[in-house]
């Protein structure tokens, strides 16, 4: 609906929960998505397949992630038990006193396969992180999408 308030013209906007507007029994109420705080410890179905949540704190800053996550690449620090030392019993999670923004690279490393040093860190301060967590050329080699030549069509160029 549109309200007038003197000479200005105002859109109003109503929310409405569509699981209220709907006609009964057409759509049931979705139960709320818990939070990944709320799934940190639990396994949770992903898919067809469950997991267990984890939660990993770097100098104050929380991520979560999937433990089958890190243990893609076993050869690393967090893909191994080794990670274990770094439990923290008082906060309930990993700690490490890392640098974030590094961390931040290194965790889209475990979860893609790509590393890249973000604009924001010098170079050697990556490098010295990815020594720390034991990334190395060859965990990113070993992972990284095979070279894929592109398909032939009929009447392109060889």
């Amino acid at each position: 609906p549109c309200m007038l308030q003197g000479r200005k013209a105002r859109a109003s906007i109503s929310v409405i929960d569509i699981s209220m507007a709907a006609a009964p029994g057409l759509l049931a109420p979705r139960a709320p998505t818990p939070t990944a705080e709320e799934n940190e410890g639990k396994t949770v179905a992903n898919g067809l397949t469950e997991q267990k949540v984890i939660k990993i704190n770097v100098s104050g800053y929380k991520f979560y992630t999937y433990l089958s996550t890190l243990t893609n690449y076993p050869d690393t620090l967090l893909g191994s038990t080794d990670r274990e030392c770094h439990f923290n019993k008082d906060i309930n999670c990993y700690f490490f006193d890392r640098n974030r923004k590094a961390f931040e690279a290194i965790l889209n490393f475990y979860r893609t396969g790509h590393l890249q040093c973000p604009n924001s860190v010098e170079i050697k301060d990556f490098e010295n992180e990815l020594e720390f967590f034991r990334i190395t050329a060859r965990n990113n080699e070993e992972n990284a999408p095979a070279k894929r030549k592109p398909p032939r069509h009929k009447g392109w160029p060889r």
